[in-house]
């Protein structure tokens, strides 16, 4: 065999080999905000209210699917932090490159237009707990809260 034919067997036989980047997976997330208020200084919760679905995609290896799911699932907690650190903006790490059907906005305000439109709940501020719940298999699930209480007032009401 000549140099030309093994370098174009080579070649083809490259071809039938499934590529190392080849596969993408997928997480889903949703947001629960528990409202919380007092009594004697012991919170409980008024009120549980659960976003819309949203979700992240990412690719990896055909032989390394968990790791797919794995970054998935990272780009929605990054979302989920970026979010709760800039509450009165939407955040890149929430937009439409990186998740998909996120359509909470600025996380802010929908916590205040929730309590704002509860009657009887005008000029009180409230605790409230967000929890980020992902799932869609292996690598995907899990349950993270945010670092305390973030303070929600139904002040100035629309």
């Amino acid at each position: 065999m000549n140099l030309k034919t093994c370098a174009l067997a080579l070649f083809f036989s490259a071809l039938s080999l499934p590529s190392i980047a080849d596969i993408t997976r997928s997480c889903s997330g949703n947001l629960t905000m528990t409202y919380l208020a007092s009594s004697d200084g012991t919170p409980f919760p008024v009120r549980t209210l659960d976003t819309d679905g949203f979700g992240a995609s990412a690719g990896c290896g055909s032989f390394v699917p968990d790791r797919c799911r794995e970054r998935a699932r990272n780009k929605l907690q990054a979302c989920f932090s970026a979010a709760i650190k800039s509450l009165n903006t939407l955040p890149a790490e929430c937009g439409p490159a990186a998740i998909s059907g996120y359509d909470i906005g600025r996380l802010g305000a929908t916590m205040k237009r929730n309590l704002c439109q509860q009657n009887g709940w005008k000029n009180t501020t409230f605790d409230v707990r967000v929890t980020l719940n992902t799932s869609g298999g292996d690598y995907c699930n899990s349950s993270q809260s945010s670092p305390g209480v973030i303070k929600v007032d139904t002040y100035n009401c629309p």
